[in-house]
């Protein structure tokens, strides 16, 4: 076994197992987010009187296509609400605060209310997968969920498990970020192998039952008998050398 073998067969196991490394890795951390969710969420509230639509709308794209835009929107009626006494509410704070230095202070509540006493819950463009869960939905009861970094959105079912709400957010916020990265190392883990492959082929090409000779294309009759020669003189010091080894080894 020469020098050049070595080299390519350490190589070639050095390639396979850093490939299997990665590989394993990517296949543990995506079998783990796939399992247990990318996003924490908790049950944040489940609201009565509520009603939820969906909506599309078909436009036309910068590069002349057309394309569909999906919309879910919850919205929740307030059942004790008077609308002679929300007038009236509204005269009497109007009155106060004209008598009032003015200051613009701009509050920002979880959700948008409106004049008629209702809520908007929730309402904002979606991907398909997630406005199908919404097409056909009937209940007047809504279950909302809330994400680690304070996100409101409906899921499909009433008072469903955090495990299954979760699975409804990767619909609403695919996780492609985490998805690439993982798509990433899983192509250098590949590209990894294929180098073991590639460095295995070569120390082949080595062994030292025989000697590589790369193929060679004849042009004439002259150039065929040069390169008999040439492969002539390294067979024969190709049995040179084993002969010496023999010797070395004791063997006659």
């Amino acid at each position: 076994m020469n020098n050049n073998q070595n080299i390519n067969r350490e190589m070639s196991r050095s390639y396979f197992k850093i490939g299997m490394f990665i590989i394993c890795i990517t296949l543990a951390v995506f079998a783990y987010k796939t399992a247990f969710g990318y996003t924490k969420v908790k049950l944040y509230e489940t609201y009565d009187n509520c009603t939820v639509t969906t909506s599309s709308k078909h436009h036309r794209t910068s590069k002349g296509g057309t394309a569909t835009t999906y919309y879910v929107k919850v919205v929740r009626e307030d059942p004790d609400y008077d609308a002679d006494m929300a007038d009236e509410a509204e005269k009497k704070t109007q009155k106060k605060e004209e008598g009032r230095m003015k200051v613009n202070i701009n509050y920002r509540d979880e959700s948008d209310s409106d004049n008629d006493g209702k809520t908007v819950l929730f309402s904002d463009i979606v991907p398909y997968e997630y406005y199908k869960l919404f097409r056909n939905y009937k209940s007047s009861q809504v279950t909302m969920y809330t994400t680690d970094w304070g996100r409101h959105y409906p899921v499909s079912q009433l008072k469903c498990n955090s495990k299954k709400a979760e699975r409804e957010y990767r619909k609403l916020d695919p996780p492609t970020g985490t998805q690439f990265l993982l798509g990433i190392f899983g192509a250098i883990g590949l590209l990894n192998i294929f180098l073991g492959l590639k460095s295995k082929s070569v120390a082949d090409n080595y062994s030292s039952d025989r000697v590589y000779e790369p193929g060679f294309t004849f042009s004439d009759k002259e150039d065929a008998l040069v390169m008999m020669a040439h492969a002539r003189i390294q067979r024969e010091k190709e049995e040179e050398r084993r002969r010496r080894e023999r010797r070395d080894r004791g063997y006659f």
